[in-house]
């Protein structure tokens, strides 16, 4: 370790979080609370002083400086992409100090301008890991061309992305904070590592490093070092059937299939219990933890469900019909595997929505309308079924099913007393259960005997101001800010309580959400009171 003399912090307790070397006496650096220096260096035998400093200020308008960058990856010897915590990405040219701002969430309408990490995929793509997710961009001829977004809706682990670094055959490994997510650019398809192995479950921002001599993948958690061996490749067993473990329906154990279609068996299940579930599994009992699902009942969901770790599946409300249960599975991003399960499932019609029994409620109707003309000639139906009065009873009943409702300052519309009920319940499991770290979407829509894709489909019909991720997020700041102000409880019980498992993590989301930090905000009564009306 050699110390370097001459270096002015401005009187501000700085960190490095980038280094660029431009020529054998100039360091281009990115400095916390700094934003981006140019540095000229003079070495001298053991000794190394900086005889020159020039602080690169960069502006967004209003005298709104950057000054936390998180990451800098150079491209060529004239750029220098810059990260920002919060205001997105910064293209630099050394050459001519000129600057570009690139906003994703102005582009994406998602909050996905706090950057944690860069990765340069070819000449033109890039991938960039934030708090939310990741953003995948083409950019061509000063301007992004194409731009997109990579989240837990479609198979991450987990939305924060320390670290994002490309392997030899094309593949992307991004690591969370919930395991290591192995990406394919070329078909969309994520696997997540996590457990089995893995030791790090949580990594760091800023921790990650591909050796250009071994091509090496280093990733660095909070207990220890992570590498992956460019070279290597995983040797799987041959794939095994997946076995369908139980079936339950209205929460009994159904024990032997009593219906058959195609030569395969399945159940019938009486229409007036709908509620019903499966739980599957591949018994393999060496690489069983890497193994993801994805599901489908043909004829009611749309499409396959993303591929997880979820091997226990629940379905509510299906109408009466045939229909067929599928599971496949995969143990990596780019295996080709046919072993499906397929359970044909038959839903009856209740004797009340049998065709038969409207065919004779009509037919019942006209006798009892012909009965009565014919005793009353006078006798007007229409003035009874179609009048006025009941014309306008009836567009106050379908005006009065639309309402709005707030729940944390966040606006529902709800168009029905289902979407009532299911928002009710949503919040109420959140609230309930903050202090669960594996509180999130697979979670809730088990508890709501709902599918993933159900929970989704749902939520988003009743808002779209916010991710259901972000409306835990949301309540789990509410929750701290509440205990902060009327309890005596530490900052760290404060975070266990509310299911945040970092620290640093807690801080920047509470202060981007109150403006101050969690200390400030305990001393501070005036945005107690502010709290304390927010729900």
């Amino acid at each position: 370790m050699i110390k370097v003399e001459g270096f002015d912090t401005k009187g501000n307790t700085v960190e490095i979080k980038g280094v660029y070397e431009e020529d054998a006496s100039t360091l281009w650096v990115s400095v916390n609370m700094l934003g981006l220096v140019r540095l000229k260096v003079d070495f001298k035998g053991d000794q190394i002083r900086i005889t020159d400093q020039k602080e690169k200020i960069i502006y967004r308008g209003n005298n709104d400086a950057y000054l936390v960058f998180f990451s800098m990856t150079n491209q060529g010897d004239s750029v220098l992409w810059l990260g920002d915590r919060g205001k997105g990405l910064v293209r630099y040219n050394i050459k001519d100090n000129t600057y570009k701002l690139i906003s994703f969430q102005q582009k994406l309408n998602r909050p996905v301008d706090d950057v944690l990490s860069f990765c340069q995929y070819d000449e033109n793509k890039f991938y960039i890991g934030t708090s939310t997710g990741v953003v995948s961009m083409k950019y061509e001829e000063d301007s992004v061309r194409a731009i997109s977004y990579i989240g837990q809706e479609h198979g991450l682990s987990n939305d924060m992305i320390h670290g994002i670094l490309s392997d030899k055959n094309g593949f992307l490994w991004m690591s969370s904070n919930k395991g290591l997510n192995k990406y394919n650019p070329m078909n969309g398809r994520i696997h997540t590592f996590y457990g089995n192995g893995i030791h790090i479950e949580e990594f760091s921002d800023g921790a990650y490093y591909k050796c250009p001599y071994s091509g090496r993948l280093f990733f660095g958690g909070v207990n220890g070092l992570l590498y992956l061996s460019d070279n290597s490749t995983a040797v799987y067993s041959p794939f095994q059937n997946i076995v369908l473990r139980d079936f339950w329906i209205e929460n009994k154990r159904a024990f032997s299939p009593n219906y058959e279609e195609d030569g395969r068996n399945g159940w019938e299940i009486d229409g007036e219990k709908v509620f019903f579930r499966f739980n599957f599994i591949v018994p393999d009992f060496v690489g069983g933890e890497n193994i993801e699902y994805s599901y489908m009942l043909e004829g009611y969901d749309a499409d396959w469900s993303v591929f997880s770790k979820t091997n226990d599946v629940t379905y509510s409300s299906v109408p009466p019909g045939k229909y067929m249960f599928k599971v496949r599975y995969k143990r990596d991003i780019n295996e080709n595997n046919e072993k499906i399960l397929m359970i044909p499932i038959y839903i009856t019609t209740p004797w009340y929505k049998s065709p038969l029994l409207y065919i004779g409620l009509v037919i019942l109707l006209f006798l009892l309308v012909g009965t009565i003309l014919h005793f009353f000639p006078s006798f007007n139906p229409v003035d009874v079924f179609v009048g006025k009065g009941h014309i306008d009873d009836s567009k106050v009943d379908i005006e009065e099913t639309s309402q709005e409702v707030m729940y944390y300052g966040v606006r529902f519309t709800i168009h029905s007393v289902e979407q009532m009920d299911v928002l009710e319940k949503f919040v109420a499991i959140v609230e309930n259960n903050l202090d669960n770290e594996e509180l999130g979407i697979p979670f809730i829509a088990s508890e709501l005997n709902l599918s993933t894709r159900q929970f989704y489909r749902k939520f988003n019909e009743m808002t779209a101001d916010i991710s259901p991720n972000e409306f835990i997020k949301l309540c789990r700041l509410e929750k701290a800010a509440d205990l902060l102000k009327n309890t005596s409880l530490s900052i760290l019980e404060i975070i266990s309580m509310i299911g945040i498992n970092s620290r640093s993590y807690f801080y920047k989301e509470f202060i981007k959400k109150f403006g101050c930090t969690p200390k400030d905000f305990r001393n501070t009564p005036s945005l107690g009171d502010e709290t304390n009306d927010r729900k």
